[in-house]
């Protein structure tokens, strides 16, 4: 998660994010079978991860909204 807040909001995070999410998903599919301690954990990790997702979805929504008012701003300064 910390790559992804490095990244900040924009393609890549969300490419990052989804890449974790299909890593985790495969763990946790690999697991069904196995350990259910290492089942619950991967279990939280996905959930972790697609609130992250969440997270980087929304953030990029709202500066693609303000967007348009930084720039008007900088023109009226």
């Amino acid at each position: 998660m910390q790559r992804v807040m490095e990244l900040g909001p924009g393609p890549q995070a969300i490419h990052e994010v989804s890449r974790l999410w299909l890593q985790a998903t495969s763990t946790s599919l690999a697991l069904a079978n196995g350990n259910s301690g290492l089942h619950q954990r991967s279990t939280r990790l996905e959930e972790e991860l697609f609130l992250e997702r969440a997270k980087v979805i929304t953030l990029e929504k709202v500066f693609r909204e303000l967007r348009p008012l930084a720039t008007a701003a900088n023109h009226l300064s």
